[in-house]
């Protein structure tokens, strides 16, 4: 399936170019691989060849979703897959940063591990301190009060006996080894010097930078948290407030009472304007959801901060005992005081690393969403005189769980509360499909109910008992829905359940009454007098034998074959054979003599008989142009 979905996002990508339309191939990767999980497309996982009509309608259908680049549902993927892409660990993201600072300093540490004759010390000093300032970022080597303090640094662990000793060692490895305890040993001296207010030059102070990074970026995503919750609330609300719930007739005594919700759209309000909203609210429980885990990060990157500084502050006051009025200290005691401090001072780095990518994430994650605005005008018209409800306000909950015929209803403790797995992320499941889209949160403080080891909570009392009534048909209907609105399965967590369910075409066999979903309310209509235009079908005919006569001539053509025959729009595809002339000699007739109407020539002259001077001269008898011959 990997095969045909990376030769689907290529013809993809040649028809987005045609039509204009700007995307990325990764994004197309996701969306396909999302859309694969609704068997309608035919992508299965075990597939050996695909139809081609299948590809071309999945073709022209991601094509034509992705000339809406700024939908809501398209937002939404990019800011999953952009998150899914760049949140990782937090030892992944150090790891991949640090090693691409080592592959910029691998040819400075080659010449120094190269280094074999004696009189090349001077060079190898110069050259092993530049790397032990550049090793942890302990400063420029090129600043002149820099370069000595780590000159004097190094001075305290080798000497020039100790270089050359360094260069006549054989083994690589061994000289590595050793190259990299002097860099720890010569870091460790530097940051206990920048502690004692005594050296430290270029060093920055690292536990500041941690502390105010994790200070700003919290105050920056509670500020963003906060605008977002502030859309949610007003968002869910208006949509809450325009479903509204209704009992069903029951068929017979013995059918249990079943429920469902009719869309009262206000005056002024257009339906597709209501589709808009719900997709808005998707954008932004999206972007709340990040914006937790990434305080969560934040969080766990304040509490590493807080250890690292008490540990930091232990390990300068061991050295501080160990060195109080003694005029020397054997190496083997400070020596490990000062790799410990490089240990510490390598962790604050990471966690430097770290925080600039969780606020590159937070600045980006900001970015998708700034061209979008709500319709504050139509909002106010769905909600009516409704109250904005926060999410907090929802989980106050007045009374006993609810009743259910066969089925006990879970109270969570608020312990349990914490680590209890709510299914779609705690939304109501109910609410989710007779909205078609809408996300209406549950309120776990009426209960949970549990149903093959999963919890299931609900915004209301008539949503338990639809659940009751028919699980299955419900959690479904729930994963029919995702397979539409692609967004929703990383938002809820449904890859593994639509993954289980992905040969299955038909989730949703029985359809036990069909409900009118829209209800206008309070709308005027005005019709105009002629609502289709009077039209003339020039190619009608009312007598059958000519459709007859027609379908003859079509079966006719149809078993007809055409040779060698070149269409336009096959001429880029296939050769196209040219016949050339050889070049000939010919003679080309420029001027030709003939005949005129013009008086001929005529002259005399005169005197060259009967005279004896020499004054002979010529007469022009030519008669003139205009007189007739």
């Amino acid at each position: 399936m990997e095969f045909f979905i990376h030769n689907l996002c290529k013809e993809i990508l040649t028809e987005c170019k045609t039509e204009d339309v700007e995307c990325n191939n990764n994004f197309i990767l996701y969306y396909l691989k999302l859309l694969a999980l609704d068997p309608i497309w035919n992508l299965y996982p075990t597939m050996k060849e695909i139809n081609r009509l299948d590809a071309l309608r999945l073709i022209d259908f991601v094509v034509a979703k992705m000339k809406h680049q700024y939908c809501p549902c398209i937002i939404t993927l990019k800011i999953q897959m952009y998150f899914e892409c760049n949140f990782e660990e937090k030892m992944v993201i150090v790891g991949n940063e640090k090693k691409n600072f080592e592959t910029r300093l691998k040819p400075l540490k080659e010449e120094i591990l190269e280094l074999k004759v004696a009189e090349d010390v001077d060079d190898l000093r110069k050259k092993i301190i530049y790397y032990v300032t550049l090793w942890r970022g302990t400063g420029n080597p090129t600043k002149l009060n820099v370069y000595r303090e780590a000159k004097q640094a190094l001075y305290s662990v080798y000497d020039n006996n100790d270089l050359t000793r360094f260069m006549d060692k054989e083994s690589k490895e061994t000289k590595e080894e050793e190259l990299e305890m002097l860099c720890r040993i010569c870091t460790g001296i530097r940051i206990f010097n920048w502690s004692t207010d005594k050296g430290g030059e270029g060093l920055e102070n690292l536990p500041h930078l941690v502390n105010q990074s994790v200070r700003s970026a919290i105050r920056a995503i509670q500020a963003a948290l906060a605008g977002t919750m502030d859309k949610i609330n007003f968002l869910t609300t208006a949509i809450d407030s325009i479903f509204r719930i209704h009992e069903l007739e029951a068929k017979s005594d013995d059918e249990p009472i079943r429920y469902s919700t009719s869309c009262y759209v206000p005056f002024g309000v257009d339906y597709a304007e209501i589709e808009y909203n719900k997709d808005l609210i998707i954008v932004f429980r999206q972007l709340e959801v990040l914006y937790r885990k990434v305080l969560d990060a934040v969080e766990e990157v304040a509490a590493s901060a807080n250890e690292l500084d008490d540990t930091l502050t232990e390990a300068l006051d061991k050295f501080n005992e160990q060195a109080f009025l003694k005029i020397g200290v054997p190496t083997e005691i400070v020596f490990p005081i000062f790799i410990e401090l490089d240990a510490i001072w390598n962790q604050y780095q990471s966690l430097i690393i770290y925080m600039t990518k969780l606020n590159q994430i937070l600045f980006n994650l900001e970015l998708y969403t700034k061209d979008f605005e709500i319709n504050v005008d139509i909002v106010r018209l769905m909600l009516e005189d409704s109250p904005v409800l926060t999410d907090l306000e929802r989980l106050r909950w007045v009374g006993d769980p609810p009743s259910l015929t066969n089925t006990e209803i879970t109270l969570l403790t608020s312990e349990d509360g914490k680590d209890a797995k709510l299914e779609f992320l705690g939304f109501c499941p109910w609410k989710l499909i007779e909205t078609q889209g809408g996300l209406i949160p549950g309120n776990p403080t009426m209960g949970v109910f549990m149903y093959r080891e999963k919890n299931y909570c609900f915004c209301c009392i008539e949503g338990f008992r639809s659940f009751e009534a028919n699980p299955e048909q419900i959690i479904n209907e729930a994963l029919e829905l995702a397979r539409k609105k692609s967004e929703l399965i990383p938002l809820l967590g449904l890859h593994d359940d639509l993954v289980e369910v992905q040969m299955v075409k038909e989730l949703v066999v029985e359809q036990t009454q069909v409900v009118e979903k829209v209800v206008m309310e309070s709308i005027k209509i005005q019709t105009v007098l002629h609502p289709v235009e009077r039209h003339i079908d020039t190619q009608y005919k009312w007598n059958v034998w000519d459709w007859k006569r027609q379908a003859l001539s079509m079966a006719n053509i149809s078993k007809m074959q055409t040779h060698s025959t070149q269409t336009l729009n096959s001429m880029n595809k296939n050769g196209v054979s040219t016949q050339t002339y050889e070049l000939k000699e010919s003679e080309t007739q420029t001027k030709r003599d003939n005949y005129t109407n013009v008086s001929t020539p005529q002259t005399y002259f005169f005197g060259l008989r009967g005279r004896k001077d020499d004054n002979q001269f010529i007469l022009d008898l030519t008669k003139p142009k205009t007189e007739k011959p």
